[in-house]
């Protein structure tokens, strides 16, 4: 609604701001704060998840973790997947809340079962490594390669990592249930690179640098473009934190 987007727009305006005048920044900000509170109290989705993202994040000195999580939470109660994973992330890291990992577990099922593509990585990660309390069995780590799998399919800016990942188990093995093909790997590996992930384009340097392996042919010339997309990756700059979730 037009509330909503006034909102932004003053968020906007003061993120701009505040790195030249901290003092006019940060009272736009909380303007538009102002409105997403009186949108977040009659239960709009948007608003609670954006204030819950303002409350976290220590740079605009009005950070309250207890207060973006129950703001996360219940947009997350409202079938919303980035608030769940956010919530996820509170509860896996003890952010404004104790550490819960069954709880963190049972958020980041909610969202990866909505297509968030975080969710998925993350969800696949604990179950292949047996992290968050879950128990590590052959089961639970087939159920891991599946939600890497969902992830990738995804092909989004989030799912680089997981690609990664998947790429790294392609590439070694994993029992009788995946046999190395280090094609396949390489596949994952560019396609994370394509998405701007600066490991895989280290790894394909390495991989045509010196491969010892009998089904890939050394390339000095893709080598070398791959180790030099890794190096010009950019170095988040000191403004990054600012950024919120528009």
């Amino acid at each position: 609604g037009l509330m909503f987007d006034f909102a932004v727009f003053l968020l906007k305006c003061g993120l701009e701001i505040y790195n030249n005048d901290i003092k006019t920044g940060k009272k736009i900000i909380k303007e538009g704060c102002y409105y997403l509170k009186k949108m977040a109290m009659k239960g709009n989705v948007e608003a609670q998840y954006l204030l819950g993202d303002v409350y976290s994040n220590d740079t605009l000195k009005c950070q309250n973790l207890k207060q973006s999580r129950i703001l996360f939470e219940t947009a997350a109660k409202k079938s919303d997947p980035q608030s769940a994973y956010r919530t996820a992330l509170c509860y896996e890291e003890g952010i404004g809340v104790s550490r819960d990992s069954r709880k963190s577990l049972t958020f980041l099922k909610f969202a990866a079962s909505r297509n968030h593509t975080l969710s998925m990585y993350k969800l696949g990660m604990f179950y292949f490594k047996g992290q968050m309390g879950v128990s590590k069995s052959i089961v639970t780590q087939q159920n891991g390669i599946n939600w890497l799998s969902r992830a990738v399919a995804k092909a989004d800016a989030d799912s680089a990592e997981a690609a990664y990942e998947l790429a790294k188990i392609y590439e070694k093995g994993f029992l009788d249930i995946i046999i190395p093909d280090i094609n396949y790997a390489i596949l994952l590996y560019v396609h994370a690179s394509s998405l701007g992930h600066t490991k895989s384009n280290t790894k394909l340097g390495q991989i045509y640098e010196k491969t010892d392996n009998k089904l890939i042919k050394q390339n000095k010339m893709l080598s070398i473009h791959y180790y030099t997309i890794a190096s010009n990756s950019i170095n988040p700059d000191s403004n990054a934190q600012l950024k919120l979730s528009f």
